[in-house]
């Protein structure tokens, strides 16, 4: 199996990733076994306002989020892979670590908590509530009406960031 080149800091811990935080994306991309579509969501809202424009991140964030929403629609299987152990960091640990907005935390929230859905696991963690899980048909239709919540919740910041920018002027 090949390994991982060594490579500069500016590739393998950008500061826009990584400045002021203990767990970077990638860490959580791979532990919760994102998806494709997912894990941009994931990566664009840890970013937000770090590399380039707060609105461009939360739009390219809300563009794949979208696409993910309307693939499970559709009936395409989300992420193919289950998780077979429990994430090395919990919802809440992340939360703490990346001090996002609270809609962007409600946000990443439901992503992450409709990963564990997905994967059936009994209990997970979110916001400090343990949310009890049915091992039925409900978890794949749960596990999409979560992304809708997270949709929501990132146009909510959309609109506050707007807001915010308004005042400004």
């Amino acid at each position: 199996m090949p390994k991982t080149p060594k490579c500069p800091d500016i590739i393998s811990n950008p500061a826009h990733y990584t400045q002021g935080r203990t767990i970077e994306p990638i860490q959580i991309i791979e532990d919760y076994k994102l998806c494709h579509h997912l894990a941009c969501v994931v990566k664009y809202i840890a970013r937000a306002g770090r590399k380039t424009d707060l609105m461009r991140d939360l739009q390219k964030a809300e563009w794949y989020l979208i696409r993910e929403i309307e693939r499970r629609q559709k009936g395409i299987e989300p992420c193919a892979s289950n998780l077979k152990t429990k994430p090395s960091h919990t919802i809440q640990e992340i939360l703490d670590d990346w001090k996002l907005s609270s809609y962007l935390s409600a946000c990443l929230s439901y992503i992450l908590g409709s990963r564990l859905l997905r994967s059936q696991h009994r209990q997970f963690t979110w916001i400090k509530k343990k949310v009890e899980v049915n091992q039925d048909s409900s978890v794949v239709a749960n596990s999409c009406e979560h992304l809708v919540h997270a949709l929501n919740h990132l146009r909510f910041a959309m609109n506050e960031y707007q807001n915010k920018q308004g005042d400004k002027q």
